[in-house]
């Protein structure tokens, strides 16, 4: 499995925040990163949804398309666990 590795657009110290989250919690993530969702999951941290309002356009998208494809990632580890 190839490592997916983070754009540079996204700042450290919210790529780090990544790690811990659901596949489910990174969907809703990238949902509301696109505006697709009124509110943030519960599982995302504060320090992430107050970061949101303080990023521009390009690393908000950025953040959206790596959540997803995060959760991807991680879906396909966790089925291919269960075989």
């Amino acid at each position: 499995m190839a490592v997916l590795t983070p754009p540079d657009a996204i700042p450290d110290f919210l790529i780090e925040h990544f790690d811990d989250l659901s596949p489910e919690t990174l969907r809703g993530t990238a949902d509301y990163a696109r505006g697709e969702a009124y509110l943030p999951p519960d599982e995302m941290p504060d320090k992430m949804k107050e970061a949101f309002v303080l990023q521009d356009d390009e690393t908000v998208a950025a953040i959206a398309d790596y959540a997803d494809e995060l959760a991807a990632v991680l879906e396909e580890q966790d089925g291919g666990e269960s075989l």
